[in-house]
């Protein structure tokens, strides 16, 4: 007998997606703010956390746009359904 009440859990980075999220949303960060190119070592000198809490205050991700790995989200689709 198996337990529906589990939950499944998946890591993001490079698992559920072939990316990595900081990586994208620095992206869309400079493709929309150049010029912040400059400050992105500034933020970094304080640390990562920093560095992401400044890219996440700046960048809206939108979801239907990140390189997601097919083949698990499949599998997802048919667990959630199970």
């Amino acid at each position: 007998m198996e337990n529906k009440n589990i939950p499944l859990c998946v890591d993001l980075d490079g698992t559920l997606i072939r990316s990595d999220l900081l990586l994208e949303a620095l992206l869309v960060l400079i493709k929309s703010q150049p010029w912040l190119i400059f400050v992105i070592p500034l933020w970094l000198f304080r640390g990562r956390a920093y560095l992401k809490h400044q890219i996440a205050e700046r960048v809206d991700i939108d979801p239907q746009l990140l390189p997601y790995q097919s083949g698990l989200v499949e599998f997802l689709e048919k667990e959630h359904v199970a």
